[in-house]
This record gives structure tokens, C-alpha cells and sequence, in this order.
């Protein structure tokens, strides 16, 4: 008589390959996927924009901040990767020793380097908010500190996370997990929403700058849209299937998800501050032959 996968000696119930290894190769090749489009960002801006001063062009691919962000996204990717060939390889055909063995190290850095990578895209966002707003304090400040409280949580959650004896731990983390995700949740939105307030005051009355403010406005209800979603739908896996990684098919990707909205502008548009307002530009395309 054949027995289903679920009753094998090997599995605990309500765990699989299918909501383990599974949920996480699939967040794995998304992230895989996102990272490609974030590495080629810069290429298609030179291949596009080759119009622009050759000192915005350089700043574009070589500043700290860009390096930093591809860098971090870089050591991510190669820490998923160790992470699941330890499971996948190392411990091949025991699910049982998977979740009851020591977490490994790389699964537990993974998401530090994350949330430093996520943090800094986030700060961005805040120096967005503080130029747009015309240094609004109180809104720039409120933001700022729902990152750095984010932030604070993620630094908590890697630091329980090492001290935990096996995967069968991970509910213990749950409050601290939760928090980060739901925080992280609330400056993606408020950040949005803040964008979006005054980016409309900056409204002209004339065709063109108008036109720039409404893609930027739009801009912003897409990126807070999409990067809230996402962390909402990893906070639902998280506390709904805490023993399996589920919530690992999203949150592998967020980060880089953050990172690559953060990248969509450099070939797009900006506003340049000024003491009395701001004007509104545009970069200049490749012209046509």
C-alpha cells in the first residue's frame, strides 16, 4: 500500500519540498530575475540617454549610493544561493534534519543584508520627501523615524534569529518579524502618500511641467503600491505558515524590488530645487537619425 508524501516518516505534518524548498526556489528565481533587470539598468540608460552631459552619465552608474545598492544585491543573491544549497544539496532527501538542524548562517545574514539595502533605498525616498516638501520636518522626520524603527527590528530579528536552535524556532520570532514587515509596510505608504501630496502643489498650469509632475505622481502611487503589497503578502505568509517558507516566494524579492523603483529614475525625470521653487526638467533622449 503506497503512502502519500505527507505521511513519509521523513516530513512533519503540514511540511513539504512544495511549501519549503520549493516556496523558496520560486522566490529565488524571481529574485535572480529582478537582480538581472536591476544590474542592466545602467547599460540601458547609456544605450538611451546618450544625449545627456557625460558627467550625469557617469554619476549615474558610479556613485556611492548605486555601487553600495549593487553591491549589497550582489552579496543577497549570493547568500539565497548558499543558503538554499544547503538545504537543497547538503541535506538532500531529509526534510526532517532541514527543519530541525541549526538555521543556517547564510539564511539568517540574508536578511540583514536585506534590510541595510532596503534601508537605504528608503532613506532616498526621505531626501525625496525633504526636498519636495520644501523641508517639511515634522513629515520628513515621521519617516525617517519609521525607517530607522524598522531598521531596529531587523537588527533585533538577525540577532534572535542566530540564537535559535532550528527552523521549528521561527515562531518565537514572529512578533519581532511582524513588526519590521508591518513598519516597513507603513513608510512604504506614508512615503507614497507624502510624494504624491506634494508633488501635486507643484502643479504650474502650464502642459509641460504638468505632464512631468503627473508621471512622478504616478510613479509614486506605483512603487508605494507595489513595494506595500509585497510586504503585506510576506507578513500574511509569515504569520500564516510561520513552520514552512512560504513567505520566502516574496520576500526574497522585495528588497530588489525596492532597489530596482529606486533605479527607475535614473534615466526619467527630476525636479531641481530652487530657493524660490522648483523647475522641472526633463532629461534629453537620444535623438533620431
Amino acid at each position: 500500500m503506497n503512502s502519500s508524501s505527507t505521511d513519509s516518516p521523513y516530513m512533519l505534518p503540514g511540511i513539504n519540498p512544495d511549501n519549503t524548498l520549493g516556496a523558496a526556489l520560486i522566490g529565488y528565481s524571481f529574485a535572480c530575475a529582478v537582480f538581472g533587470v536591476l544590474t542592466a539598468q545602467v547599460t540601458n540608460y547609456y544605450q538611451t540617454f546618450v544625449a545627456d552631459p557625460k558627467q550625469l552619465r557617469i554619476l549615474a552608474s558610479l556613485n556611492f549610493r548605486t555601487i553600495l545598492s549593487r553591491s549589497l544585491e550582489l552579496i543577497h543573491v549570493i547568500l539565497i544561493s548558499h543558503a538554499l544549497y544547503h538545504y537543497t544539496i547538503t541535506l538532500f532527501g531529509s526534510i526532517l534534519e532541514m527543519i530541525t538542524s541549526h538555521v543556517v548562517w547564510s539564511l539568517v545574514t540574508q536578511v540583514l543584508v536585506a534590510g541595510i539595502s532596503g534601508s537605504i533605498v528608503k532613506l532616498c525616498f526621505v531626501l525625496r520627501v525633504w526636498r519636495f516638501s520644501r523641508r517639511n520636518v515634522f513629515i520628513t522626520g515621521l519617516i525617517f523615524i519609521v525607517v530607522l524603527v524598522q531598521f531596529g527590528f531587523i537588527i533585533a530579528y538577525t540577532i534572535a534569529a542566530y540564537q535559535i536552535q532550528s527552523l521549528l524556532d521561527l515562531p518565537k520570532l514572529n512578533v519581532l518579524g511582524s513588526i519590521a514587515l508591518a513598519t516597513g509596510a507603513l513608510g512604504d505608504v506614508i512615503t507614497a502618500v507624502a510624494l504624491i501630496f506634494y508633488l501635486r502643489k507643484l502643479r504650474t498650469g502650464y502642459t509641460e511641467p504638468d505632464s512631468l509632475v503627473n508621471n512622478l505622481t504616478g510613479y509614486a502611487i506605483h512603487t508605494g503600491a507595489f513595494t506595500s503589497a509585497m510586504t503585506l503578502l510576506t507578513l500574511i505568509f509569515f504569520d500564516a505558515s510561520p513552520h514552512t517558507f512560504q513567505y520566502m516566494a516574496v520576500y526574497f524579492v522585495v528588497s530588489k524590488s525596492r532597489a530596482l523603483e529606486e533605479d527607475e529614475d535614473i534615466p526619467g525625470m527630476h525636479l531641481v530645487p530652487f530657493k524660490d521653487g522648483y523647475e522641472a526638467t526633463t532629461l534629453s533622449k537620444k535623438s533620431e537619425n
